[in-house]
């Protein structure tokens, strides 16, 4: 895809660019001739202030050079799955990402981890003696360029990080580095597979939660097996799975982790026995019902031969990798992430774009006409064409994988005119919200014609629900703590700040609102407000001469327990950063 970006996207691209607090410019060609040697060997000082893990502070003795630590040491000795270990950084969906990766590269032969990594030689990934490395990985629109030493966390006689059991094989753990610095440091609180695949590979990301029974259930959870391991085996797909929810006493009896990430290394289907072999990152602890090593009745000698697998031979030692029947599957698994190689779709286009803050989709529940929305126009001259819509919202903060509270989808609606009202027309495709920053809206087109659809970005409605639904400090001081809150921060420059800031809700609803300071620039305090009495379904408080500095905004209904969405709108004389934090 050869597509220049216009002065707009460029805007954008370069607004998401500082990435928890380093800047991570776009990787150009020309890149490939980055400065490599270094008199004195190369330090990078971002990286080395990287905070470390809880377990690697409790073991962490030094930094040491890869030199240091092994001898002869390569990029890549060899490029397989069962090499890599995950240890003490909470990194299993990396890890497991980058597993399938190597697979697939060993497998077929096409690049996805040796083109990322430099220097290079002869078109492999070559060790700098110099301790640069350069590594390219796609985050917020655009491939960027991340430049790491190759100082590597130790203890007393290990590394602290994800490596190779080869003893001079490097690869993974610069990888790690490299990801790690980017998300904030290796107190990294975990993603899914998709965003680390979508980094690592470019390769378009596809969720399927197996515990949604309106999109995974027993009419169709063969058909998904079917397509996956047909696409799997033509190389068309990356997969990994994920378990759900999991007490102590589930873990020791099935040999499962709680919210753990798998590679899926293969699949089979032998009649209508479907199998799925999957590798801990961890390298040890698997699974121990239906078709494991210890299952004497399911492994029987023409199973055996048809997977090449010797479930005695295997039970002698623990590498975290086992098979796995379906159905078993499908019980104790809650999401299997698949991201699809890209070169499928012969005709691609991408745009960047951007909408304010507390603006647009936030509140679109009366009317969407704020919302950002896009014309599609596709011509088809096929029996059947696939398309495929994929909505990343661009992520800066640790914070943002720590606590997400921004969930996201697409409505697409037939046509390809402008949508007021949303439920004047039903979509044909009415989007799913979910708290990661990659959503898929997929169509298929089953007549030649010129197809137009209205693509409208649609997020998360705030909502007083549950224990947020605290009601006011006038009813109940117990629980008013418990109801949401927004942070504004205001610009740096000027102590005359002001600020109106807007709350509604459904008309029957009594509203208020606290309004608070959490902290000040230059240490002016300003007192506390409020928006006075309670007020049917709209209320609204204006704030003058507010110093730089960021508030707490607090809306509530007057009763603890009155449940349902509202709205905060801003109007401000500089532009604000807001964020909900509760």
């Amino acid at each position: 895809m050869d597509q220049r970006l216009s002065e707009h996207e460029v805007k954008v691209l370069r607004a998401t660019s500082t990435i928890n607090k380093y800047t991570y410019v776009p990787f150009i060609p020309a890149d490939v001739n980055e400065p490599m040697v270094f008199a004195t060997g190369f330090t990078d000082p971002e990286t080395r202030s990287m905070k470390l893990s809880p377990k690697q502070r409790a073991a962490f003795v030094a930094y040491k050079r890869a030199s240091e630590i092994m001898k002869d040491p390569q990029i890549i000795v060899d490029l397989d799955c069962a090499h890599l270990r995950q240890t003490v950084v909470s990194d299993c969906s990396f890890v497991s990402s980058c597993a399938v990766a190597a697979q697939y590269e060993k497998k077929f032969n096409k690049p996805l981890i040796s083109s990322i990594i430099y220097p290079q030689r002869n078109g492999k990934p070559a060790y700098n003696p110099h301790g640069k490395y350069m590594i390219k990985l796609i985050m917020n629109g655009i491939t960027r360029k991340v430049i790491i030493d190759d100082y590597l966390p130790y203890g007393r006689s290990q590394l602290l990080c994800s490596y190779s059991n080869i003893p001079n094989e490097l690869w993974v753990s610069l990888l790690e580095k490299a990801y790690m610095k980017m998300m904030g440091g290796y107190d990294f609180p975990g993603s899914n597979s998709n965003t680390d695949l979508h980094a690592l590979t470019g390769w378009i990301p596809e969720r399927l939660t197996l515990t949604d029974k309106d999109e995974f259930n027993e009419s169709n959870s063969n058909q998904h097996f079917d397509r996956l391991m047909e696409r799997f085996y033509n190389g068309h797909c990356l997969i990994t799975a994920v378990t759900g929810k999991m007490s102590d006493s589930e873990e020791n009896r099935t040999g499962l982790i709680d919210s753990h990430c798998y590679a899926v290394i293969d699949m089979k289907k032998l009649g209508e026995l479907r199998l799925l072999k999957l590798k801990n990152p961890w390298c040890h602890i698997r699974w121990k019902g239906n078709f494991s090593v210890n299952d004497k009745n399911n492994w029987t000698p023409r199973l055996q031969e048809a997977l090449k697998f010797d479930p005695q031979s295997a039970a002698a030692k623990d590498d975290g990798v086992f098979w796995i029947d379906y159905k078993s599957l499908i019980h104790f698994f809650g999401v299997l992430y698949i991201n699809w190689d890209p070169k499928l779709f012969r005709f691609q286009h991408e745009f960047h774009d951007l909408w304010s803050a507390g603006q647009g989709p936030i509140r679109d529940l009366f009317s969407c006409s704020d919302n950002p929305q896009y014309y599609l126009e596709v011509n088809n001259a096929l029996e059947k064409a696939a398309v495929w819509i994929l909505l990343t919202r661009h992520i800066t903060e640790i914070d943002d994988f720590a606590n997400n509270k921004e969930y996201i989808a697409l409505n697409i609606y037939n046509g390809g005119e402008k949508i007021y009202i949303p439920f004047f027309e039903e979509p044909i495709m009415n989007g799913v919200r979910i708290n990661s920053n990659h959503f898929l809206g997929k169509l298929l087109l089953t007549k030649k014609d010129v197809h137009k659809f209205s693509l409208v970005v649609v997020q998360e409605k705030a909502e007083w629900k549950g224990k947020t639904a605290g009601g006011c400090g006038k009813y109940n001081m117990e629980t008013v703590k418990d109801n949401p809150i927004f942070h504004v921060t205001l610009n740096p420059d000027s102590d005359d700040h002001g600020l109106i800031v807007f709350l509604r809700a459904p008309r029957e609803y009594s509203i208020g609102m606290d309004f608070f300071q959490v902290s000040s620039v230059r240490g002016k305090t300003y007192a506390s407000k409020n928006s006075g009495d309670y007020r049917k379904g709209t209320t609204m408080l204006r704030l003058n001469h507010l110093p730089a500095g960021t508030y707490g905004i607090r809306p509530m209904t007057y009763r603890p327990g009155v449940e349902g969405p509202f709205f905060l709108d801003f109007e401000c004389t500089s532009e604000p950063s807001i964020k909900r934090v509760q």
